[in-house]
Parts: structure tokens; sequence; C-alpha cells
């Protein structure tokens, strides 16, 4: 897909200058599995978009173990924490998959923003699916017991097992590798004992 038609498609910007200029001043970038798009602390020169492949948003707690905080899997989904964008990145952006981003130039973003509503609009649009997201997992991790939260994770994730380790999806639901095993083998032969009654 040409740049120009992501911002059309996918952001659905329509003023075409606008376009331009935002293509004008993006390029696109290529991640191998494993590497960082951008890490804990450091100043958010891009704004990332995903174009292909997935990543990890984590961070460190105080005894250097790394918490999963989010996964950015869908084409058009920002690459970004949901703080400002003259913030420093609060969390560290992992490639688990070979992927591609479209970088836009943080600069110029920021410009765009003071003088065209359009892009004021799509910024609070896209602040608010992060907001909203967060609160989904957060509602998730407080209210929800193991089960329900992977559960949930099954129904909010459904492209992610298989693709993200066992201990990046445990990590995420706050739980541990061994209790995610567990549930993972009894909910395989409930449906096991539901094939065989069904047939």
């Amino acid at each position: 897909m040409q740049t120009d038609e992501f911002f059309r498609t996918f952001l659905g910007i329509r003023d075409e200058g606008t376009v331009e200029k935002l293509t004008t001043a993006s390029e696109v970038r290529r991640l191998r599995r494993g590497e960082l798009l951008i890490q804990t602390d450091e100043e958010q020169k891009w704004c990332f978009f995903l174009l292909s492949g997935l990543f990890r948003g984590y961070f460190l707690d105080d005894s250097g173990q790394d918490i999963s905080e989010c996964f950015v899997s869908e084409p058009g989904d920002a690459v970004m924490s949901c703080l400002g964008l003259r913030e420093r990145s609060p969390i560290t952006f992992e490639a688990l998959e070979n992927s591609e981003v479209l970088c836009v130039a943080m600069p110029e973003v920021l410009r765009l923003l003071e003088e065209n509503a359009e892009l004021v609009r799509l910024h609070n649009v896209l602040l608010l699916e992060a907001l909203r997201g967060q609160w989904q997992i957060k509602l998730a991790l407080y209210l929800y017991p193991a089960r329900q939260r992977y559960e949930w994770f099954l129904r909010t994730y459904p492209e992610l097992p298989g693709r993200v380790s066992n201990k990046h999806i445990a990590s995420f639901l706050n739980i541990t590798p061994v209790t995610l095993s567990r549930l993972r083998r009894d909910i395989r032969e409930e449906q096991a004992v539901r094939a065989v009654g069904d047939g």
C-alpha cells in the first residue's frame, strides 16, 4: 500500500494537502522479530502506525521483570502509548514478528495539529480509542479471576494465541505461566468433552 493511501484508507484523512504533507514527512521502517521500535524514556521523534506484523508494549517493574502492557496487531493502529505526543515514551515496544511500521516525523505532526482541525479530530479519536482499550484491560485485570481474564483475552484478541508466547500472555493477564498452562489445558479438556457429547 502506498503511504498516501494509508492516510486516506486507515486514518480517513480527506484533505489532499494534509495527505501530501504527511506523506512527505513519512517513511516505512522494517523491523525483525525481537527488534525494539522505541524504548522506555526515549523521546518520541516519530508517530508509528502498524502496517504489518505484531508489537508488544512493556515496562520493567522494580525487580527488573518485564510486564506486557499492550499488544498492537491490527494494521492502521498506532504503535505508541496514549500519553502526550511531546512526552517521553513510558513503555518499550518490541516486534514479536517481522513487522513494518509507517513513521511520521513528530515535528510535522505537531505543526499540523496546530493548524488542521481534521487532524485534531483524528488525534482525539485515536486517544479515546486508546483510553477505552486501557480501561477494558484494567477492568478485566481487577474484576475477573484468572480464568475469566484468559477467556476475556481470547474474546478480545482472538488472533493472538499462537502468535504471542505464553510468557507474554501470562504477564499481560497478571498470572503465572503455570496458571496459564493449567487454564489452557482445562479449556481444551472441556472442549473435548463437549465435542464428544455433541457427537
